[in-house]
């Protein structure tokens, strides 16, 4: 768990390694954005490249139990249904995708900073 000034930013799991490995999460490395509360990411102007990443890694709900089941919500301008609580999730990702990430972290440390 990833937290700035005190409040959750992303999660990251390394998976695959020992007893304690998820055995419903593929092996490698996963991030995942933190439940928002705010609607920063609505209408945040980004660049196109980041946006396209970020939309194709939004987490849909799958029923998991660990929510209420997911809901619609606006991402950079799109709606998009079932996006669950964490909103992204990146499974093992890319060079792009790591940058889309940093990004999605640098966006929600703003947005707990008040900026």
């Amino acid at each position: 768990m990833i937290k700035h000034s005190g409040e959750y930013v992303c999660f990251v799991l390394i998976n695959g390694y020992g007893e304690k490995a998820h055995k419903d999460e593929p092996d490698g490395w996963i991030i995942w954005s933190d439940d928002y509360s705010s609607d920063i990411f609505a209408n945040f102007p980004l660049d196109e490249k980041i946006k396209q990443t970020a939309w194709e890694h939004i987490d849909f709900c799958a029923n998991c139990g660990s929510c209420s089941g997911g809901t619609c919500k606006t991402i950079f301008g799109k709606a998009f249904e079932n996006v669950c609580n964490t909103i992204f999730r990146f499974d093992n990702p890319d060079a792009d995708s790591v940058e889309c990430a940093k990004k999605l972290v640098e966006i929600r440390k703003n947005d707990i900073d008040g900026k």
